[in-house]
C-alpha cells in the first residue's frame, strides 16, 4: 500500500494525498500495535514454557542426586556455574549469613534502622 501510494502521489491533490498518508499512518500505528501485542503474549508463553523446563530438570537432578548419593551436582551456564543439587547438611547460607552479620554489625544497624 505505502508503495502504491508513493507511486499515486504524484498524480492526487494534496488534500488526497494527506488523508491517504494519514490512512497509511493509522494503518502501521494498528499494525505496531497488534505486533506488540503479539510479541508479549509469545514471550509470556515462551517464558512459562521456560520456567517447568527449568523446574522440571531441577526437579530431575533433585532426585538424582539423592538416589545416586550425590552431595553436589554443579551446572555450568555461559554466564558462570552454580550448585544444582546440594545436601541440606552441606548448606551453609544460614551460618555464612550470621557470620558476616557479626563480623560486619549488621544486625546492629538494621536494629537500628527499625527504630
Amino acid at each position: 500500500e505505502v508503495k502504491a501510494f508513493q507511486l499515486a502521489q504524484s498524480k492526487m491533490s494534496q488534500k488526497t494525498a494527506q488523508e491517504k498518508y494519514n490512512e497509511l499512518g493509522q494503518k502501521n500505528q494498528q499494525l505496531t500495535q497488534s505486533f506488540q501485542q503479539n510479541q508479549a503474549v509469545l514471550q509470556q508463553g515462551y517464558n512459562k514454557e521456560m520456567d517447568s523446563v527449568i523446574k522440571t530438570v531441577n526437579a530431575f537432578v533433585r532426585d538424582y542426586g539423592k538416589t545416586n548419593g550425590y552431595a553436589f551436582i554443579l551446572g555450568q551456564n555461559e554466564v558462570g556455574s552454580s550448585v544444582i543439587y546440594g545436601e541440606e547438611a552441606s548448606d551453609l547460607t544460614k551460618i555464612i549469613t550470621d557470620t558476616l552479620n557479626a563480623e560486619f554489625n549488621i544486625e546492629d544497624e538494621i536494629s537500628e534502622e527499625d527504630k
